[in-house]
C-alpha cells in the first residue's frame, strides 16, 4: 500500500469515528482494513482513495461501512456448554447468596448483545430457575444488553426471530416464542413475560464518559457477558473495557469471556477463576 493508500484509509477511518462515535482506529488493524475492502469491493471502486470520495459523496454510505466493521455474529445459546455452566453452577451460588442476605437483586449485563440473542438466553435460564425453585421467585431478576449499533438494539427490543435463528432455543424453550405469520414468512417472537426482564439500550462499552448503561444502577452487576468484543481491539481499550467491567461488577460477582478471548496477565490477580474452560471468572475485593 503506498502513501497516498495509507492516507486515505487513515482519513477514512477518522472521518467514520467522528460520524460514530466508535474507536475504529483502536480495532486490529488486519480486521479493519479487510472489512473496509469488502465495501470497496460491493460498491466497486478499486481503491482506498476513490471509496473516500464516494463516501464523501454519498453520505448513506456511512452507515453500511458502519454495520460492515460492526458484524453481528450471534444466536441463542451461543456455545451451549457455557450456558449449562452459567445454568448448573453459576445461577445457583448467586440466588443462594442473595436469599441469604435477604435484600438486593440479580442483574446481568451482557456487554455487546448484538441482536439480543445472548441476553434473552440469559433471561430464559433465570425464568427456568426460578420456576424450578419456588424460594428463588421472589428475588427480583433484570438483564441488560448494550450495543453501540442502534439498529441492532432496535431489533433485539422487537423481539421477532426466523426459526433457523433460534436453534437451541426452540427446542429446548419453545413456552418462551409464540409463532406469528408475516407475509407469509415464519417468524417468533419473545415472550412478554422473558421481555419484562430483559431490557435494552444504545451504549459504547469503550466510551470514557461512561461507566456503564444508563439503566445500571449502581452499575453493580452479578453477571457481566463480555464475550467477543475484545477480539476487535487493540491493547489500550482492552484495558479501558477491563477496568470498567472489574468497577461494574459486584465483588465476587462474574465474568464471562468469549472463546476466544484472553484474560491480561496483570488483570489475573483481581479475578479468581471460576471455570477456565468456559472462561468464567470472580471478581475479587481488591482493585487494580
Amino acid at each position: 500500500m503506498d502513501q497516498t493508500e495509507k492516507e486515505a484509509l487513515d482519513e477514512i477511518v477518522r472521518i467514520l469515528e467522528q460520524w460514530s462515535g466508535c474507536p475504529f482506529s483502536h480495532f486490529k488493524k488486519g480486521t479493519l482494513i479487510r472489512r473496509i475492502k469488502r465495501r470497496l469491493i460491493l460498491t466497486r471502486k478499486p481503491t482506498f482513495s476513490i471509496y473516500l470520495d464516494y463516501l464523501k459523496m454519498y453520505p448513506v454510505e456511512f452507515q453500511h461501512l458502519f454495520d460492515s466493521l460492526t458484524i453481528k455474529v450471534s444466536s441463542f445459546f451461543r456455545d451451549p456448554e457455557v450456558f449449562e455452566a452459567v445454568e448448573h453452577g453459576v445461577l445457583p451460588l448467586l440466588f443462594n447468596r442473595i436469599k441469604k442476605t435477604g435484600r438486593g437483586q440479580l442483574r446481568t449485563w451482557s456487554v455487546a448483545s448484538a441482536k439480543g440473542e445472548e441476553a434473552y438466553s440469559m433471561g430464559i435460564l433465570l425464568c427456568e430457575f426460578m420456576k424450578n425453585n419456588a424460594w428463588a421467585r421472589d428475588i427480583p431478576v433484570s438483564v441488560i444488553g448494550s450495543d453501540i449499533d442502534s439498529t441492532a438494539v432496535r431489533t433485539a427490543r422487537r423481539g421477532i426471530y426466523k426459526r433457523e435463528d433460534l436453534a437451541i432455543a426452540l427446542t429446548r424453550y419453545p413456552q418462551y416464542f409464540k409463532r406469528i405469520v408475516v407475509e407469509k414468512d415464519e417468524l417468533y417472537e419473545v415472550h412478554p413475560a422473558l421481555k419484562k426482564i430483559v431490557s435494552f439500550l444504545t451504549f459504547d462499552c469503550t466510551n470514557p464518559e461512561f461507566k456503564s448503561p444508563p439503566g445500571g444502577v449502581f452499575a453493580e452487576y452479578d453477571i457481566i457477558l463480555l464475550r467477543n468484543v475484545l477480539i476487535y481491539y487493540d491493547n489500550e481499550i482492552k484495558e479501558r473495557i477491563f477496568k470498567r467491567v472489574f468497577e461494574c461488577l459486584k465483588p465476587m460477582g462474574f465474568l464471562i469471556l468469549g472463546k476466544s478471548e484472553v484474560m491480561p496477565k496483570h488483570m489475573e490477580k483481581y479475578f479468581k477463576t471460576f471455570s477456565r474452560g468456559h472462561k468464567i471468572y470472580l471478581r475479587g475485593d481488591s482493585s487494580p
